[in-house]
């Protein structure tokens, strides 16, 4: 059977439950991003074929830029992560952002 003893004495460290907590929380739109991607390009494009190459790419692009991203904040601080994460976000986003259109729907001429 699983221990949570252990977890329970870190958790009861001072300033702990505080990182744990906003680190849970900043995470969330990392795992949510991809289903977001996925299910925006499928409603303007009306191809989950073209949703999945989209939300791959994207994937591939946070694959190269996080440890980048993370040598930058060991290595200057959180302060002057923020300018460089924002442009790399943008220039991840901005392709498939730039060439969504409206589906086409067929309508039934009942």
């Amino acid at each position: 059977m699983i221990s949570f003893a252990r977890y329970a004495r870190l958790l009861a460290l001072p300033d702990v439950p505080q990182a744990f907590v906003s680190s849970f929380v900043g995470r969330i739109p990392i795992g949510i991003a991809g289903l977001a991607i996925l299910l925006l390009v499928q409603s303007t494009e009306g191809s989950y074929a073209q949703a999945g190459v989209t939300g791959a790419t994207y994937v591939a692009g946070l694959a190269a830029a996080a440890p980048l991203l993370g040598r930058m904040i060991d290595r200057l601080g959180r302060a002057a992560y923020s300018p460089p994460a924002r442009c790399c976000t943008r220039l991840r986003c901005s392709p498939w952002l730039l060439r969504l259109r409206p589906a086409r729907r067929h309508h039934c001429a009942c």
